[in-house]
């Protein structure tokens, strides 16, 4: 069977159609956009993330680690030395929750991705 596919150039995934209508869903090898950091904290675990991303999905500033304001949390580099826990930026402190995150400084929103 011929198999077609395409490179989903903003994420860099395909999907392998083939003529039987059986889709396989893969990875293309490519290197993310430059400018990728700047618009996502990601996706899949990560502990490891450890980017200069500040703001959510949702266009939200995060709140400073270091910052009890306005959402107090128990996220801090003392309780957390491995975690990254710099500045605002999104980060997986202790694998808690499904990728990286942070809280906001919208009084309404505690956190967001």
């Amino acid at each position: 069977n011929i198999a077609t596919f395409g490179c989903d150039q903003e994420y860099g995934s395909y999907a392998n159609n083939l003529v039987d209508g059986t889709t396989y869903n893969f990875v293309c090898n490519k290197k993310e956009p430059a400018d990728y950091d700047k618009r996502y904290c990601g996706t899949g675990n990560q502990a490891d993330y450890r980017g200069t991303l500040a703001v959510t999905e949702s266009g939200k500033t995060c709140q400073r680690w270091d910052s009890q304001s306005p959402h107090s949390h128990t996220y801090t580099t003392t309780l957390y030395p491995n975690s990254g826990l710099e500045e605002n930026f999104c980060r997986l402190p202790g694998n808690a929750g499904a990728r990286a995150w942070c809280y906001t400084t919208d009084p309404g929103t505690r956190w967001d991705y």
